[in-house]
């Protein structure tokens, strides 16, 4: 056998669909797929990421699963509100840094020294945030971008005044580089940063996430406006009304396959996967918020046998139109093939190429994106889903032409899909947030 087979054969899970499932009678399988060397875990909830919430005074709420790390005592003296949070590489610790340039840490999240006396200069460019470099070490940046390394952390910029104010500082995925941005939303990379556009004039920008490869990055606003570049997919926006409260940051997912709001009273507002571990008033006063780069897996789950091929059981295949069964057929099997970007086989697909290729197995051709295939078939609401009907996820779900990404029903809330780089073609469950209300029927 080839590598690539052993490859793509190392760990799959036999998949037993029947008339039980047809409208979702058991859990939503979480995601589910084939990876080298590893155990291949069948969970019955959906694995999702979590994040934590910390207020102007220093305390710390968590939310979607992510582990509770502690915060400052109430009533702890600072000598400025908290303004900033970053979490360790592993999740299993934090910094929070305040405004005169205090640094307080968490978990395995180690000291490596703060501004504990600043000048009255410092005091005059308030610092806006912190950010990792690794574990070695974190960077504090003011408002007028000025930078303040610590521990292993390099400067590496800027070496001259800056356009301003600043309310944001990222680090780079590898630690080496870090993103400023302004209020007015313009971007400033230092180090490994890779500059993929700046705002339009006339938003108030409060905080910056960027993709998992550093290859793009969202910005969200006061209103919560989500703004995207690069390689990152807007999934939604929490838009305020005129009277509701500010909100004041975001944080994106692990995977890059959905982002978290916050507002200044604590409610989280999640979009893509991240819709299922939204939360209302996690803590009031709230300043920034950080994801836990860690997955969360929730527990009870089930470790499937290997070299048994992912397949649908004869009964479930009689009971499907023939072209439905051998679309089915064919994308079960390309299980454990990497997410590639404009792929359609046979080494790597991406969401729509996944669903264009099973399809053509079974003689039906398929429009390439993914806003397309919606058109190509008759509608179905979601309650009556068949195997191998395809079912959407849009910015706006009313809107078919703001639709993003596309996945292969196996019945109920069961999908098969290829999600985003980085990750396998897998056997997964719905996830909240913009599904279109009707799914297509091929």
């Amino acid at each position: 056998m080839s590598a690539k087979s052993v490859f793509t054969r190392a760990l799959v899970v036999s998949l037993a669909l029947s008339g039980a499932l047809a409208l979702g009678a058991v859990p939503a399988l979480a995601s589910t797929w084939a990876r080298p060397g590893t155990a291949l875990r069948l969970d019955m909830t959906t694995a999702r990421t979590g994040y934590w919430v910390v207020t102007r005074g220093g305390g710390v709420a968590s939310g979607g699963g992510a582990p509770d790390l502690g915060g400052l005592p109430r009533g702890t003296r600072l000598g400025g509100p908290v303004v900033g949070m970053a979490a360790t590489p592993d999740g299993r610790g934090y910094w929070l840094a305040s405004s005169s340039g205090g640094v307080y840490s968490f978990g395995d999240a180690r000291f490596f020294g703060s501004l504990s006396r600043p000048s009255p200069a410092r005091l005059q460019q308030r610092v806006i945030g912190i950010a990792p470099a690794g574990k070695s070490g974190y960077w504090l940046a003011s408002s007028q971008g000025r930078i303040y390394s610590f521990g292993g952390a390099r400067t590496y910029g800027p070496a001259r005044y800056i356009e301003g104010p600043i309310v944001a500082i990222s680090a780079t995925p590898s630690g080496r580089g870090y993103w400023l941005v302004s209020a007015s939303g313009r971007i400033f990379c230092f180090g490994d940063a890779s500059y993929h556009g700046s705002a339009t004039p006339g938003h108030s920008v409060v905080g910056f996430a960027p993709t998992p490869d550093g290859r793009g990055y969202w910005l969200a606003t006061a209103r919560g406006r989500v703004i995207s570049f690069g390689d990152a997919t807007a999934r939604g926006s929490a838009l305020s009304t005129r009277h509701g409260p500010p909100f004041v940051g975001i944080a994106a997912e692990r995977d890059g396959t959905g982002y978290w709001f916050v507002d200044s009273r604590g409610t989280t507002f999640g979009f893509g996967p991240a819709s299922a571990t939204s939360a209302r008033g996690l803590a009031r006063g709230a300043v920034a918020i950080a994801a836990d780069p860690e997955a969360v897996l929730p527990r009870p789950a089930v470790t499937a046998s290997p070299g048994v091929p992912v397949q649908l059981s004869s009964s479930a295949i009689a009971s499907l139109d023939p072209r439905a069964a051998l679309a089915v057929q064919f994308a079960l099997a390309q299980v454990g093939k990497p997410y590639v970007w404009g792929g359609t086989g046979p080494d790597g697909y991406d969401c729509s190429g996944l669903a264009f290729a099973s399809w053509a197995a079974a003689g039906v051709q398929l429009p390439r994106t993914a806003a397309a295939q919606y058109w190509a078939g008759a509608h179905v609401p979601l309650s009556e889903v068949q195997p191998g009907d395809l079912v959407f996820w849009a910015s706006d779900p009313s809107d078919p032409s703001t639709i993003y990404h596309v996945a292969i029903s196996l019945g109920g809330q069961r999908t098969v899909q290829a999600t985003h780089t980085g990750s396998y073609v897998q056997v997964s469950g719905w996830w909240g947030g913009g599904m279109v209300p009707m799914a297509t029927r091929p």
